[in-house]
């Protein structure tokens, strides 16, 4: 009986803990994508995605970027609908977000249909985030 008691409170342990979870990253990705993504979209001079492609015979859903010419995306190097490979979407706002003043490597592929992404060429794009401005 106590055994069952113990199997009972641990599935409830669980899914407490997978709720606070679930709700922690939403509100990452609220936080980041919906409250400061428009200034920093705005600022980096960039729009992004997240489309589905065939790579390889598989469907899968990928972050592309869609840098504007001229802005501080694509004169770093990005191109349009290039996969970032190396973070999520929310991952990406946070990496922009916090590394004011810091060289960050992102690492992306060409977009589209094609090849499975692993074998797609795979590009280190290293560029400075500029500190952020103060205001008076």
């Amino acid at each position: 009986m106590k055994l069952g008691r113990s199997i009972g409170i641990f599935i409830l342990a669980a899914i407490v803990l997978l709720l606070i979870l679930i709700w922690w990253i939403t509100s990452q990705a609220q936080l980041y994508q919906s409250n400061y993504g428009p200034g920093l979209r705005s600022e980096f001079q960039f729009s992004n995605g997240s489309p589905y492609i065939n790579a390889g015979g598989e469907r899968k859903e990928v972050f592309t970027i869609y840098p504007k010419p001229g802005g501080l995306l694509h004169n770093a190097g990005f191109r349009d609908g290039d996969i970032i490979v190396s973070e999520s979407i929310t991952g990406f706002y946070k990496l922009l977000y916090h590394s004011r003043g810091k060289q960050v490597t992102v690492e992306v592929v060409d977009g589209g249909d094609g090849q499975p992404l692993e074998e797609r060429e795979l590009r280190l794009i290293t560029f400075e985030i500029p500190a952020a401005k103060q205001t008076k």
